[in-house]
């Protein structure tokens, strides 16, 4: 007999990819000022094991918004440190953490179903900015490999 279990534990997220050449504690103070965040530097980075090269490391800040509730995060898609199998020095690797979105320098997301309001908001201040090339919301269950930013 074969059971399956056919239950979703996916936590619904809204996710923005962003494409902009500013490094990554730059474009963190950007979203600051623009969206009145507060997001630092998270104690982890993502991490992407790859059997074959190692661990990848992802920067990653965070921001937890009481008054709304919500937990905010921005995390590098691209340019992760990379730890390889055989212990020698890391380096930069431009291996995406979302490979099927890998046009997308950062990911800015919120582990919530969309809020209308606050996607309209985040838009329309981050189009304007010089400093952001793109800002999309991205269908998360589009893509093939959305897991590895969604999971813990």
């Amino acid at each position: 007999m074969k059971i399956k279990l056919d239950a979703d534990f996916n936590t619904p997220a809204t996710v923005f990819g962003i494409i902009s050449d500013l490094p990554d504690y730059r474009l963190c103070y950007v979203l600051n000022k623009e969206l009145r965040l507060r997001l630092c530097r998270y104690k982890n980075d993502k991490e992407l094991v790859l059997k074959n090269k190692g661990r990848l490391c992802f920067s990653e800040f965070y921001y937890h918004d009481v008054a709304a509730m919500l937990e905010w995060r921005l995390t590098s898609n691209k340019y992760a440190l990379i730890y390889p199998n055989d212990n020698t020095e890391p380096q930069i690797t431009a291996i995406p953490l979302v490979a099927d979105l890998k046009t997308m320098n950062y990911f800015l997301w919120y582990a919530d179903d969309p809020i209308p309001e606050i996607n309209r908001d985040l838009t329309s201040r981050l189009q304007k900015n010089r400093y952001i090339r793109t800002v999309q919301q991205i269908e998360v269950e589009a893509s093939k490999n959305i897991d590895n930013l969604l999971v813990e």
